[in-house]
């Protein structure tokens, strides 16, 4: 685990407790326990808002003028989607470059990060003014050992496009958008000042991690109207568990990650929910083999009750009241090792227990403002849908056709009610961004023999999966397509950055260790010891902050200013001198303080040092670790220079106001801001650095 403790952005740190007392009053009691699993095949539809739901910010409105969307495909290579474009993987975006412009790559900021580059397109402006210089950051006077996570949200210091528009009289939409979140009663009026749209729907909140549970049964007892079985009733128990500090303020805001999951050190599990399995065999004829199974909250099989079937995911609502839910899957089993034939004449009796391995996924909820928006949501499509499990794919719990279908539900669950908040509240502009792709890749861009696993029969499987997250991601385009007219709307489709192959992963503080500028504890986590530490570093992927523990700036603040000259020099001769195994430089950039304006990186926040790795391996704030280096677990990484051609993201405009057919030279995040003001004819914020794209203009 990373060795500080972790903050949310600012004005970002909510009790647990809070929320949920907050989605309880908001969302009530459904009337059922289980969501219907998508079907991939039909074609969206939006579903008829209910009369009432939203009365806060008025359904009436009726978007008068132009309209925009912009679509965030997060982690989208250019030169990756470029060839999906020519073979004819993604059809959707290919109408979409013929009916409009395409740039020849997007460059994204520096680092190339979700939360800096969502910033910048949001707002126009480069890290140094957003204040996001990465996913997470020291704030000054904090103590050495703390950091903010931007991560689940972030307050920028400029204004993001939506804000500007509502100033100029419109209607505006955050759907899914990095760094969008609802407003909670417990922010500064500064953050619902700035930030949030009049609608805002953002990425599901998780409380409690994915699991493999192992169940076995026993006769049952006490069950309320239970189906026929032609063997003997059969129960077991499911106990959904979560780190205890997941359970306290959001991101363990009080305590030291150093010490969590993950670095030997085990957290006692609390209890979230357990959910009574029941077995049925429904087959007549003398076999006593079980083929039916239902998950239940309690010992009753109604029409809340989920049927969990070998092979399949079982979206199941834990929570009724928070309106939380996880998917769940049969992976293993002994059923068929249980079949064996019994004479007619003899009772039906089990001759060894059943024993089935059970796939949960994470537990998450729906986070929405205003309030009324998050009851009609939450009625509407249910629970928020988990991720790709990168997690669960390492340990074996699913295979890659699971991680490829957790893709494909939540990419089109988003895209659903992405269309839904559009074609109901028609805001004039709308901001929403999807994540299948850039998981997709980051997961399995196997092309480099020195990843670990290579060969060249696991890359062209690998190749196919990557093929298949293209195609996740236009299928989502599709369904945007045919809910929006384009005579009336200019549709932006981009993405923060592009997905660089990794191999190897770089612990530094292991190194800053190693050369006497960091100790750790000796106790359960290895935290740091702040008091004998002269420098910590804080990474995000391909980059990294180092921070001094600068007397006067730092807590507790160990290094003298007068000392401070030679120290830095002393780290950069240490960092620069970094090679790996087989004697490869491992940094491409060290850029000192001072520096970091020709970066845009000039902030308070920034450390005392930035470095970005060669393109290849990933930096690392894990604590504890004896070796520097270590192969990575995921083949597709973020952060390096942005000037990379593996960090190029895309950019493609078609409909209202838009050149048709034309490609043009790179463009900017930075540009897309003010030219979405140009498009609905309002000035942007004098403080943006982009320029409107007037070329793509007609």
């Amino acid at each position: 685990m990373p060795v500080a403790t972790v903050k949310l952005a600012r004005g970002r740190s909510i009790l647990f407790f809070f929320v949920l007392t907050l989605l309880v009053s908001v969302c009530g009691a459904p009337t059922a326990t289980t969501d219907l699993a998508p079907t991939f095949a039909n074609p969206p539809v939006a579903p008829t808002v209910r009369q009432g739901l939203l009365t806060a910010a008025g359904a009436a409105y009726h978007r008068q003028g132009p309209g925009v969307i912009v679509l965030s495909l997060g982690g989208a290579r250019a030169d990756l989607v470029d060839q999906y474009l020519s073979d004819g993987l993604m059809p959707n975006l290919a109408r979409l470059v013929k009916a409009g412009v395409k740039a020849q790559y997007a460059q994204s900021v520096d680092p190339p990060l979700i939360t800096p580059a969502h910033a910048s397109i949001s707002s126009g402006c480069f890290p140094d003014k957003t204040g996001i210089i990465s996913d997470k950051y020291q704030s000054p006077q904090d103590d050495l050992t703390e950091y903010v996570s931007t991560l689940d949200g972030f307050e920028m210091a400029v204004e993001p496009v939506w804000r500007t528009a509502m100033r100029h009289g419109l209607r505006t939409a955050a759907v899914f958008w990095p760094g969008a979140g609802p407003d909670l009663p417990e922010q500064s009026a500064l953050r619902q000042a700035q930030d949030t749209a009049d609608y805002t729907v953002a990425y599901g909140e998780s409380y409690a991690p994915s699991a493999q549970h192992t169940l076995t049964f026993t006769v049952a007892s006490g069950w309320e109207n239970p189906p026929r079985s032609f063997s003997p009733l059969q129960e077991g128990l499911l106990r959904i568990t979560a780190p205890s500090t997941t359970l306290r303020p959001f991101d363990g805001a009080q305590g030291r990650l150093g010490s969590g999951q993950g670095s030997g050190h085990r957290h006692e599990d609390a209890l979230v929910s357990a959910l009574n399995v029941l077995a049925v065999d429904t087959r007549d004829d003398g076999i006593a083999n079980y083929d039916a199974f239902y998950l239940c909250r309690f010992k009753e099989v109604d029409g809340d009750s989920a049927p969990l079937v070998e092979g399949q995911w079982t979206p199941v609502t834990v929570s009724p009241h928070l309106r939380s839910g996880a998917y769940f899957k049969i992976t293993a089993s002994n059923l068929m090792s249980l079949t064996n034939p019994l004479s007619s004449t003899v009772p039906i009796t089990v001759a060894a227990s059943i024993s089935l391995t059970v796939f949960q996924s994470q537990v998450s909820y729906n986070q929405a403002s205003p309030v009324e928006l998050l009851r009609e949501v939450s009625e509407l499509f249910g629970f928020f849908p988990p991720p790709p499990d990168h997690r669960a794919l390492q340990q074996g719990w699913i295979t890659p056709e699971d991680y490829l279908t957790m893709a494909e539900t939540q990419s089109r669950w988003m895209m659903e009610v992405a269309i839904h908040i559009y074609t109901t509240y028609q805001p004039d502009l709308m901001l929403t961004g999807q994540s299948s792709l850039g998981e997709v890749v980051r997961q399995f861009l196997l092309v480099d023999e020195r990843q670990p696993g290579y060969s060249p029969e696991l890359a062209e499987e690998y190749a196919g999966y990557r093929q298949r997250g293209a195609q996740i991601a236009d299928a989502s385009l599709g369904q945007l397509l045919t809910a929006t007219d384009l005579q009336d709307t200019t549709l932006f489709v981009v993405s923060d950055h592009g997905l660089a192959p990794v191999h190897t992963v770089v612990h530094l503080n292991t190194i800053l260790e190693q050369a006497g500028f960091l100790s750790f504890q000796e106790s359960p986590g290895f935290p740091v010891d702040a008091t004998s530490s002269q420098a910590l570093a804080l990474a995000s992927e391909g980059s990294a902050y180092i921070h001094v523990n600068l007397r006067g700036r730092e807590r507790p603040g160990v290094v003298l200013p007068e000392e401070y000259p030679a120290l830095l020099d002393e780290l950069v001769r240490t960092l620069s001198e970094v090679r790996d195994p087989n004697g490869q430089p491992v940094l491409a950039r060290i850029v000192r303080r001072q520096e970091m304006g020709s970066l845009h990186l000039s902030s308070p926040y920034s450390g005392d040092l930035f470095v970005q790795a060669e393109s290849g391996y990933v930096l690392s704030d894990k604590s504890g670790k004896e070796a520097a280096f270590e192969p990575t677990s995921c083949y597709g990484g973020a952060g390096y220079d942005s000037a990379l051609g593996e960090m190029h993201g895309i950019f493609v405009a078609a409909g209202r106001g838009v050149r048709e057919g034309e490609t043009i030279s790179p463009v900017r995040v930075v540009d897309v801001a003010p030219t979405v003001a140009r498009l609905l004819g309002f000035t942007p914020a004098g403080i943006v650095d982009g320029l409107a794209l007037d070329e793509i203009v007609r």
